[in-house]
């Protein structure tokens, strides 16, 4: 299986971006932040959206538009929840910031489940209702449990610890609905096209080897069988599609 996942992803990316096509479904979203912050100061986090891995970013005024309203929460250390502004600050990220006021872990959370309903047939994906996930965790001092998750972020990824460092590993747990997904492919990547990709066990968990100092960008993408209808249109299912975004040091 290895990279199967990853090479099916990337020739579908191609086809749409040179067929000028909608790339909503292909894309992801994710979140850049550094991985500590300082109580007191201002940190800021960025949402991206494209192709972490292929260096592909779409623009504000173009197809990033099209998964724009999202909502961005902070998790404190605590578990209280506080939504956080995000606005368009570069020709291809939006930005936001928090200022921490007491140490240990915090969660960023993007939601963006109102994205229009896209037919995928003459892909051999059906009709698809998208949405998108991510995360990405902050430490202001020593590491502390994490209280709280999003009711409305159905595909979670979760790691077993805040920090990460080269050349160590790291354990990761896919639920969706609460509930571990088994045999779920999950995609581990940096920036120079580098990617791996295994699949969960009978618990929902893998873990990752991490060879290099460096941001990585996790993705899964999940394929609910759940017929409905939004903003009028009928869809045959919903892909959830969820990253988690950490530095090794």
């Amino acid at each position: 299986m290895g990279n199967f996942f990853a090479m099916k992803k990337l020739l579908l990316v191609l086809v749409l971006i040179f067929c000028g096509l909608k790339t909503t479904i292909a894309h992801n979203l994710w979140i850049e932040t550094g991985s500590e912050a300082q109580i007191g100061e201002a940190h800021e986090v960025r949402i991206y959206y494209g192709e972490y891995t292929y260096d592909y970013y779409e623009t504000v005024s173009g197809n990033f538009a099209d998964v724009a309203d999202f909502t961005l929460w902070l998790v404190k250390p605590g578990g209280e929840k506080v939504e956080l502004e995000a606005k368009p600050e570069g020709e291809t990220f939006y930005s936001a910031s928090f200022t921490p006021k007491e140490r240990g872990s915090y969660r960023v959370q993007l939601v963006s489940n109102k994205t229009t309903v896209v037919d995928w047939t003459e892909y051999g994906l059906g009709v698809l209702k998208p949405d998108f996930y991510a995360t990405a965790d902050v430490l202001v001092g020593e590491e502390t449990d994490l209280k709280a998750s999003l009711e409305n972020a159905p595909l979670q990824i979760t790691p077993d610890k805040t920090g990460a460092s080269a050349g160590d590993h790291l354990r990761l747990t896919i639920t969706f609905k609460e509930k571990p997904l088994a045999e779920q492919e999950v995609m581990l990547s940096v920036a120079d096209q580098w990617t791996k990709t295994v699949q969960t066990d009978e618990n929902g968990e893998v873990v990752f080897e991490l060879p290099w100092e460096g941001q990585y960008v996790i993705e899964t993408v999940h394929t609910e069988e759940a017929p409905g209808s939004y903003q009028g249109d009928e869809y045959e299912a919903i892909r959830h599609t969820a990253t988690y975004t950490f530095t090794a040091k």
